[in-house]
């Protein structure tokens, strides 16, 4: 039995060591002698038709070396890599096995990787932009919690500036009832002084009043900075929790993406 009868009798076997779809055709060295088309893959092979010219089933019996070639889906309705056999016999080719194999799975794949790539790529570049505008949130606002630290302090020193002020008035008041008790004292001598006296006394009771409702006002003013300052806070806590998530969903979309790519690349082989 010659080796060319042998893949003869076995031609009609060799689907069954594919898991994938194939095609099978046995070629002599002039014509198509047996044809198995596969479930979705059929090249319209009949027997005895010649080998297409151009064909990697006529280079192989030219050349004596196996040939693969891509077939695109436009040609048979089905992707399929094309692997053309020399069978020799004696040093001399005595025929050809064709197999097309369906990659229909593999360009699915292939495409469906495509389409993640882009997406990854869109969805990473937008976390890339959110995470920096949440940084620079996160920034900002830690400059507004400075500067309201900032005019709490201020206001803590206003406060005892009023303080002060009203430390002054009682003193100044306390002067002004000794200088009207020493003004009675002097009779018609200390009317002048008397007078000076009763301003002195009027001065600070108006500065008594002032920095009482100044007093109040810092109050007022430094319960709301402290709200505020407590408000920030918690806003610049959960702003730089958010940056920090946001950051690490860039590099894992970024990781992503360079899996997708990996897996673009090795699709395209």
């Amino acid at each position: 039995m010659t080796k060319f009868q042998a893949y003869q009798l076995i031609v009609s076997e060799i689907q069954q060591l594919f898991n994938d779809d194939v095609a099978v055709t046995l070629f002599d060295t002039e014509k198509i002698v047996a044809y198995y088309p596969g479930k979705t893959i059929d090249t319209k092979a009949r027997i005895g038709n010649p080998p297409t010219p151009g064909s990697n089933v006529l280079e192989a019996l030219t050349s004596g070396k196996r040939v693969v070639r891509r077939i695109p889906k436009e040609l048979f309705g089905v992707p399929f890599v094309g692997i053309a056999l020399p069978i020799m016999e004696d040093s001399e080719i005595v025929g050809c096995l064709a197999v097309a194999c369906s990659i229909e799975l593999y360009d699915n794949l292939f495409s469906t990787g495509k389409e993640i790539l882009e997406t990854v790529v869109k969805i990473s570049s937008s976390a890339q932009n959110l995470s920096g505008g949440t940084e620079e949130l996160a920034a900002t606002i830690r400059r507004i919690d400075n500067e309201t630290e900032h005019v709490s302090t201020e206001m803590n020193r206003t406060n005892e500036l009023t303080q002060q002020i009203k430390k002054i008035s009682k003193q100044s008041n306390i002067l002004g009832l000794n200088a009207a008790i020493e003004a009675s004292r002097a009779g018609e001598h200390g009317r002048g002084f008397a007078i000076v006296s009763e301003e002195v006394r009027r001065l600070a009771s108006d500065t008594d009043v002032s920095t009482k409702a100044i007093d109040n006002n810092v109050q007022v003013v430094q319960s709301s900075v402290q709200l505020l300052i407590d408000a920030i806070k918690q806003l610049t806590a959960v702003t730089e929790n958010h940056a920090g998530e946001v950051a690490e969903i860039a590099q894992s979309l970024e990781r992503i993406e360079r899996m997708a790519k990996s897996l673009v690349e090795m699709g395209k082989k």
